[in-house]
């Protein structure tokens, strides 16, 4: 990921595939992004930091019924992200942002780590099947 900051006027977005034009503290920044997955419209923002910028894949989440009022709310959400220039001692990595509670809180977890709670979700609702369909028919 390679990111300059801009001196001059940009033409367009910017010269080269994948490279946007994104705002930080309204001066213009050329960001490169070479996510595929990166769904974010980096020239409507405007970031207070550098570390700010982030790459972000769409967000994925499922709802289920909360309360007798059969209400709903978002668990489990997760998206791809990356935030090139907040990056740890191994440099910039996408990590899964995973919140299973709804609450808004997001685990950064590892590729390796999102399947196997992935894998583990799917065996709980196999479990959860598993006794819904003990219940006699209604």
């Amino acid at each position: 990921m390679t990111v300059s900051v801009s001196m001059g006027p940009v033409e367009g977005s910017a010269d080269g595939p994948r490279q946007s034009v994104t705002f930080v503290r309204g001066q213009r920044v050329i960001v490169e992004c070479s996510q595929d997955w990166c769904t974010v419209d980096h020239k409507t923002r405007d970031e207070r930091f550098f570390e700010d910028i982030s790459h972000m894949s769409e967000s994925v989440s499922v709802s289920a019924p909360v309360g007798l009022g059969h209400r709903r709310e978002d668990i489990l959400e997760g998206f791809l992200v990356e935030t090139p220039f907040a990056a740890g001692p191994r440099g910039p990595r996408p990590v899964f942002a995973f919140d299973a509670t709804g609450s808004g809180e997001f685990a950064e977890l590892s590729k390796h780590q999102a399947r196997a709670e992935l894998d583990r979700i799917a065996a709980h609702i196999d479990r959860l099947r598993h006794i819904v369909d003990a219940m006699p028919d209604a």
